[in-house]
């Protein structure tokens, strides 16, 4: 049951024991291939291990099975973001924005990469966005 290897993926992730998980969650992915879950689950063990370039490839399949996911657009934005690939990065937070605007996080994330762009001015707009949606002006 693929959705048991899963589970167990999560619990070894939320020990920390990454590589455990992604053993559980190519399983998982080995016994449904079309699960965006499974893939997306997988990259953030991954890039807990900072092999951002792996996580990308498992957040492209989650976002090939589920491309409104806004979850899985923002985490591909974050491996990029810290490969310092910003200009990339902020297409998938503007991708994750599109699907979701009222989510504080994509919009911080997207300052953040504006910030390492063009600094702390132009980014101030998407923190102030965030801090409202926060309910936090």
């Amino acid at each position: 049951n693929p959705t048991y290897w899963n589970n167990k993926g999560d619990a070894l992730y939320e020990l920390d024991k990454y590589e455990e998980a992604i053993k559980c969650y190519d399983k998982a992915i080995e016994l449904n291939p079309n699960n965006p879950v499974y893939w997306n689950n997988k990259g953030d063990a991954l890039y807990e291990l900072d092999e951002y370039e792996e996580a990308i490839k498992c957040y492209d399949k989650a976002i090939e099975l589920d491309p409104n996911n806004p979850v899985y657009w923002n985490n591909k934005g974050n491996a990029l973001y810290e490969l310092g690939k910003y200009e990339e990065a902020i297409e998938c937070y503007d991708k994750a924005i599109e699907l979701n605007p009222n989510n504080p996080v994509y919009w911080e994330n997207k300052g953040n990469a504006i910030e390492k762009l063009y600094g702390k001015r132009k980014a101030n707009q998407f923190y102030k966005k965030a801090r409202e949606l926060r309910g936090k002006s």
